[in-house]
């Protein structure tokens, strides 16, 4: 009998921590985006778009879209580095977290 009453309230106290940290946790910040072709306008995909300095990154979609998530805890501004084969490294200070912003590539 005392087990089961020490089982539940063990139970009952993680079902309360877990809710807790649940309903408190902060939201990721994002940050969305295109690149393009700096000449053409057109969308580039496989481009590699990384936080500089965070360890985050992620390819571009066919229609050059990408997406980060950071942590609620990262700074108000960071640098994003895109880079593709045959074109020069391209590198931006962008406001986190940010919806839309557009990178600008130069063919070498």
């Amino acid at each position: 009998m005392k087990r089961t009453i020490v089982a539940g309230l063990f139970g009952l106290v993680v079902a309360i921590i877990t809710t807790y940290r649940w309903t408190n946790a902060k939201p990721d910040l994002l940050i969305t985006g295109i690149v393009v072709d700096r000449q053409s306008n057109r969308e580039l995909p496989q481009v590699l778009v990384t936080v500089v300095g965070r360890g985050k990154s992620t390819t571009t979609r066919d229609d050059g879209s990408f997406r980060i998530s950071l942590p609620s805890d990262s700074p108000s501004v960071v640098l994003l580095r895109s880079t593709k084969s045959g074109y020069a490294p391209y590198e931006a200070d962008v406001q986190v977290p940010t919806d839309g912003v557009k990178l600008q590539m130069q063919k070498q």
